[in-house]
């Protein structure tokens, strides 16, 4: 059950608003992504942009939060079920590749699947991996593949024209994150907060002075209080490109 826990303090005759969601009395966080390779197949839309589709099955991959790609993930996996591609034009197929591609089409990834087959008709059943790189967070990502045909028989002689074809889309995991301050232990001088994903960076700023600390897998952080009187700033950042998310109060004599 999904609880919002609210709290009130009184410091320096300032009134701080304290909010966190809670899950049974924990602190609700998000799990890091890992390097596990996860299929997300359902979690994309078939939207085929283009010419010669070849059938998709199976598309599986690394990094992956509720489904979906995130801007960490670099590798991909495509299954290829059985299924005939036709020539578009009444020319041989060439060269194919399948691909990973952004919105404008640029690659973020490739990966060859047969060479001069020159022929009009292929027909695929397999399974490869593309190494990605540069996948952007809240942008949608296509599956799609690239053919080329020659012109004559020739092909030594003979530029390929080539032709794109966009697939399967989903959108690019990114959220916002939240980081809350939720406690102080006097006796131990220790400020306790909660923040969104395991793993994320928690950096306080306090003056010219900076502490920094991680998110453990409960969603809680933890750091040694800053002496004297000011604002604190503390900032929620990860490597996932996700929204940075910020909170502050002023501390008194060491305390919040």
């Amino acid at each position: 059950m999904r609880r919002l826990l609210t709290g009130t303090l009184v410091v320096g005759g300032l009134l701080l608003v304290v909010c966190l969601m809670a899950v049974n009395g924990q602190a609700k966080v998000v799990d890091e992504p890992t390097s596990a390779m996860q299929d997300i197949t359902t979690n994309f839309e078939q939207r085929t942009i283009g010419r010669v589709p070849w059938p998709i099955t199976h598309i599986a991959a690394n990094y992956v939060r509720d489904g979906h790609m995130t801007h960490k993930t670099s590798r991909v996996k495509i299954t290829l079920g059985k299924g005939v591609v036709h020539s578009p034009n009444g020319k041989g197929l060439y060269n194919l590749w399948d691909l990973v591609l952004n919105r404008q089409g640029k690659e973020y990834g490739a990966t060859f699947l047969a060479y001069n087959i020159n022929n009009r008709v292929w027909r695929p059943h397999r399974t490869d991996t593309i190494k990605t790189h540069g996948i952007k967070a809240g942008q949608p990502v296509w599956i799609g593949n690239k053919s080329s045909t020659n012109a004559s028989s020739n092909p030594i002689r003979t530029l390929p024209a080539y032709m794109v074809t966009k697939q399967y889309c989903q959108m690019v995991s990114q959220i916002k994150l939240s980081p809350h301050i939720t406690g102080f232990e006097a006796n131990k001088r220790i400020i306790t907060g909660t923040g969104t994903q395991g793993g994320d960076l928690i950096m306080a700023k306090f003056g010219n002075q900076i502490k920094k600390t991680r998110v453990d897998h409960e969603g809680r952080w933890q750091m040694k209080c800053f002496s004297g009187n000011g604002h604190l700033m503390v900032t929620e950042t990860n490597a996932y490109d996700d929204i940075p998310g910020h909170t502050e109060t002023v501390i008194n004599n060491g305390t919040p």
